[in-house]
């Protein structure tokens, strides 16, 4: 049962049960996910649980922890869209954290990964804009 296509109905479950309700039981279940998943599907359910962890945190070491499934996703993945993603969750955790000149470095390496997909790259360049002109970031 540990193969990719059981592991994408288990990924979009847990993403539609994190969305509605984040319980410790449910973050418990996709951190079991991660650990047994196939390599194939590990940085989606490492993106589900950086999304997850970001529109939950509060506080400034909430948004640090946030990124850190984001850039496991960048280092694990680098050969992969997979990859920019990542680095834009990161850049966005790291940002809400007050950290814009690390968020500002994740968001130009989102914007120059050579298999970004056009909407990362589009939120990454966005992102990287309003840093700029808000003072933050380079």
């Amino acid at each position: 049962l540990h193969t990719e296509p059981v592991y994408v109905v288990v990924r979009g479950a847990l993403a539609e049960a994190l969305r509605s309700d984040p319980t410790p039981e449910r973050l418990s279940a996709l951190d079991r996910a991660i650990r047994d998943c196939p390599d194939a599907s590990l940085a989606g359910l490492l993106l589900v649980k950086g999304d997850t962890l970001l529109r939950t945190a509060q506080a400034r070491e909430d948004y640090v922890r946030a990124s850190w499934p984001y850039l496991r996703v960048a280092v694990h993945r680098q050969a992969s869209p997979e990859a920019a993603d990542g680095l834009f969750g990161g850049g966005t955790a790291l940002h809400r954290a007050g950290l814009s000149d690390d968020a500002a470095r994740l968001f130009e390496q989102a914007v120059a990964h050579p298999l970004a997909r056009e909407q990362t790259r589009t939120s990454a360049t966005d992102a990287l804009q309003r840093l700029r002109r808000a003072g933050g970031g380079g």
